[in-house]
């Protein structure tokens, strides 16, 4: 903001120049005033043209050496073109001829305060003025600017007047309503440093209103709105301006709505019209700026590997696309809510953490890396002291209240031991079991870790800036999506068969327990829909197909009830898809319309490639029922209503039923092909106990090793041609409790080939 002062200022002064009721107030005309040159430089003073300007108020000033308003003119034309010595002469000339000239003590007071140190001599001088002539708002905006710091540090921090300064701005804008700049100042004085936003943000409008072409106000205008969380707010105003100026009528008029609208739809959760609005503040953003959005390295421990402006547009390009395709939460919706969130965070970062630093503080790094922490706390430290207590979180306190680099030293270096405080912000995440300080330890707006305490030993690997280390190169960066009320938790299985035209069938059977749909005491109404999305995507994230189910409406219970995984009814069903052999990532996204919330399961799939001459066999899909049928449903192949089992958990008082295909068995010359089915049932190491009395449908001899507690099913049988599916069922009889393993090993007896899959599952106790 260190260029805004000097062209605002000449704003005010062309304004003044150009109307004559105004000049009248504070210069007095004298007869040997040489109207003719000074007529022609306010002409060229008004198109900012003050060489010429201060070249024909010379002549005035040769021609009336005794004119003091001559003087002040050049001395305005100078002040203009930074010839501070000059102008200040000039404007002391002025007051030497006319004691009563305001606006020469008013030229005097501008030098000075251009002038190291010298704020309030100015101020003196710039009373004089406002005495003289005190129904001169330019004045009276003068004197509210000698209330501004004048170091490069509240320069370039944007520190607005202190607010013994706002009175001059609200009274200039009384005497002025259309002035060019005094709400601009009097908005700045209410953003910072004591964040009124609400207060600041009509006055940005209304300086906006009144000058147009003001170059700062309508970005504050967003800032604040943005710190504020007023976007709903911005946005209104935004429209009031577009509607008046017209879409054209104000530079950056469509960035300020695109972020505010970003912003404002992410808050409601509208992710894919956020997603467009950020994109289209991006593409109006300078290359610069817009590769903050775009630099990995901002989220990842290895900034060479990520930063993509090493890389070529194509290969950027496509890292950036498998970067962030890979971290989608949820891949079934149209946008990758991931991505979103990343824009937030660095928009957030640039609004909230820049002020002292460009981009961002370390504040910013950590921000961008893991979003909002669970608590968030502005403090003063002096000399020992803590956060206030209690912040509402049991776990936020516990966090703070073990933090090691607290307990063991303190305030870590927070004060310097004298009596005076820094400020400092605690962040805690409890999910890491983390507190974070940020202390502004120099006082300028610049927040960075406390420095390091060397004095304490082996206490020093405890401070916050070796923490944030750590975790940065054990997660370095996270993301938290929303699920509603919670989470669903569902249970997954995919199994694959062959399919025509040489491609595999996925076939993807999922479970909801009933118990994870709530009940009709929660209000969210008697009935329900479950809606399911399968998506799956190939090794570099491309989308290769997305289908869903519908299940419902589902009566919901009326009250809660305790889940047992054992005995619980699921709500089950099949999504069955054929693709290109292959690897694939798969993701399966259940929805609850009743109370939103979302439970979504990802895993990586290989889709089997069952062309090939030799012997094959298919998955195991283990259900809770198979049965023949002649009718067509969501579970049924080859006139088989199978009915999938995901949770794989298994009570012992209910068979276990899996299915199988086999692909690929020699004929003989009738066409019929023979094989052996070996089915072995072992128990897994943690499992105590022997294997009870296992029976299968299939089996004819039946032996057991109680060395290796593993029961061996053996049979044969024969098919009509070089395919056959096959289910059968085992009963658990008085099985222990544990995990279990079913292969399956078929030989081919023609040709002596075999074939073998393996699926485990668990045995529960029976119920009461």
């Amino acid at each position: 903001m260190n260029s805004v002062m000097p062209h605002l200022l000449l704003a005010s002064i062309c304004a003044t120049l150009v109307f004559p009721a105004f000049a009248s107030a504070v210069w007095r005309p004298q007869s040997t005033d040489p109207l003719a040159s000074i007529e022609t430089g306010q002409s060229h003073y008004t198109e900012r043209r003050y060489k010429e300007a201060q070249a024909a108020f010379q002549d005035a000033v040769k021609s009336a050496p005794q004119s003091a308003r001559a003087h002040y003119l050049l001395g305005m034309a100078m002040y203009q073109q930074d010839k501070n010595e000059d102008a200040l002469g000039q404007f002391q000339r002025s007051i030497k001829l006319d004691r009563k000239m305001a606006g020469g003590h008013a030229g005097v007071g501008l030098v000075l305060l251009r002038k190291k140190n010298r704020r309030l001599d100015a101020r003196v001088e710039l009373r004089r003025a406002v005495k003289l002539d005190p129904d001169n708002a330019q004045f009276q905006y003068y004197l509210g600017l000698s209330y501004i710091g004048q170091n490069s540090l509240a320069k370039s921090r944007g520190y607005g007047a202190y607010k013994d300064g706002q009175r001059y701005f609200k009274r200039a804008i009384d005497l002025d309503p259309q002035h060019p700049d005094a709400y601009y100042q009097l908005a700045r004085s209410y953003e910072f440093p004591s964040r009124e936003y609400e207060k600041a943000i009509p006055l940005y409008f209304r300086q906006i209103v009144v000058n147009p072409d003001h170059p700062d106000a309508l970005s504050l205008l967003g800032s604040c709105s943005l710190e504020a969380g007023l976007f709903d707010e911005g946005l209104t105003m935004v429209e009031q301006l577009s509607a008046r100026f017209g879409e054209e009528g104000i530079p950056g008029l469509g960035k300020v709505r695109n972020k505010l609208s970003a912003a404002g739809l992410l808050q409601s959760d509208d992710f894919e019209k956020s997603f467009e609005s950020f994109e289209a503040y991006l593409a109006r953003l300078e290359p610069k700026e817009r590769h903050l959005y775009q630099n990995l390295a901002f989220l990842d421990n290895d900034s060479q590997r990520l930063d993509l402006a090493v890389f070529s547009e194509s290969d950027k390009e496509e890292r950036w696309r498998i970067y962030w395709a890979s971290r989608d939460p949820d891949p079934s919706t149209q946008v990758n809510e991931r991505l979103v969130e990343h824009y937030r965070r660095v928009l957030y970062s640039r609004t909230h953490f820049s002020r002292g630093q460009h981009p961002w503080d370390r504040r910013g790094e950590i921000y961008i890396r893991y979003g909002e922490p669970d608590d968030r706390r502005r403090v003063f430290f002096a000399d020992g002291s803590v956060p206030p207590f209690p912040s509402g979180n049991n776990r936020v306190d516990v966090v703070r209240s073990t933090n090691p680099y607290r307990l063991n030293v303190g305030t870590g270096g927070l004060s310097s031991g004298v009596g005076i405080a820094f400020k400092t912000e605690s962040w805690v995440y409890v999910p890491y079991g983390l507190e974070l300080l940020f202390v502004d330890q120099m006082g300028r707006e610049t927040y960075e870790f406390p420095l390091p305490m060397n004095e304490f030993g082996n206490l020093a690997s405890y401070g916050p800036r070796q923490s944030a280390n750590r975790l940065v190169d054990r997660v370095p960066e996270d993301y938290r999506f929303d699920f509603g009320e919670g989470p669903i938790d569902l249970a997954i299985d995919v199994v694959t068969f062959k399919d025509t035209d040489s491609r595999t069938m996925l076939d993807i059977a999922f479970s909801v327990p009933n118990a994870q749909l709530g009940h009709a005491g929660d209000g969210h109404g008697m009935t329900s829909w479950l809606d399911g999305n399968v998506v799956v995507r190939d090794p570099n994230y491309r989308h290769v197909l997305k289908l869903g189910k519908v299940i419902g409406p589902i009566e919901r219970p009326l009250s809660a009830r305790s889940f047992d995984i054992a005995s619980e009814t699921y709500q089950t069903s099949r999504i069955a898809a054929s693709v290109v052999p292959g690897s694939y990532h798969s993701a399966l996204t259940v929805r609850d319309r009743a109370t939103d919330r979302v439970g979504i399961y990802k895993l990586p799939v290989d889709a089997v490639n069952y062309t090939k001459d030799s012997l094959q066999l298919s998955d195991i899909r283990l259900a809770s029922s198979i049965k023949p049928t002649a009718e067509s449903s969501t579970f049924v192949r080859h006139g088989l209503q199978i009915v999938p089992h995901p949770a794989r958990t298994f009570r012992r008082d209910r068979p276990v039923f899996f299915y199988y295909e086999i692909y690929n068995l020699m004929q003989g010359e009738s066409g019929e092909a023979h094989y052996r089915t070996q089915l072995t049932i072992a128990a897994n190491d943690k499992t105590k106990g022997f294997i009870g009395n296992i029976l299968s449908t299939i089996g004819r001899a039946i032996s057991r090793n109680d060395d290796t507690q593993s029961v061996v099913v053996v049979a044969e049988d024969e098919a009509s041609g070089p395919d056959a599916y096959q289910y059968q069922s085992i009963e658990l009889g008085d099985s222990p409790s544990g995990v279990y393993t079913l292969t399956l090993e078929i030989t081919d007896l023609g040709g002596m080939a075999t074939a073998s899959k393996s699926i485990d599952f668990t045995v529960a106790p029976s119920e009461d």
